[in-house]
This record gives C-alpha cells, structure tokens and sequence, in this order.
C-alpha cells in the first residue's frame, strides 16, 4: 500500500486532551476512506485537516496591533 507523508503539523505537539465531536456520518465515512488511501489513522487525517486549516487561516488573516486575531476573524462574519 502507498503511505502518504503527513504534511508539517504545527499544532499537534505537546500535551493532548480528549474531545468529543459529533460529524454526520457521510463526513465519518469521507475521513475514513481518505485515511485508509493515504495509510494514515483516521485520528491523524482529521488533526492534520484542522491543524492546516488553522494554518492557512492564521496566515489570512494579519494580526494588527493591539487587536487580537479572533477578533479580526469574526469581523468577516
């Protein structure tokens, strides 16, 4: 089977804490037959999925001076 390299992960270092999410299932089934393509954990394709979203969104989104990012964020909303 070919492995796939999972991408620089900026966030999934240090202490890990237990969450509980709920998806629809289509979504469930997606995340699993792309983790089974790609030799990945399915735990691995979606903390690899958010931490590049938060990357990428991070990197739209400049911090200005004095203003905190989330701030920033919810603006565009």
């Amino acid at each position: 089977m070919l492995k796939f390299n999972i991408p620089n992960r900026v966030y999934c270092h240090g202490p890990k804490k237990l969450v509980s999410y709920r998806f629809p299932e289509r979504l469930i089934k997606e995340f699993e037959s792309l983790a089974k393509t790609k030799g990945w954990t399915t735990t691995d394709l979606i903390t690899t999925a958010l931490d590049q979203y938060v990357q990428w969104d991070a990197s739209q989104t400049p911090k200005k001076k004095g203003q905190s990012r989330k701030r920033n964020r919810d603006q565009n909303f």
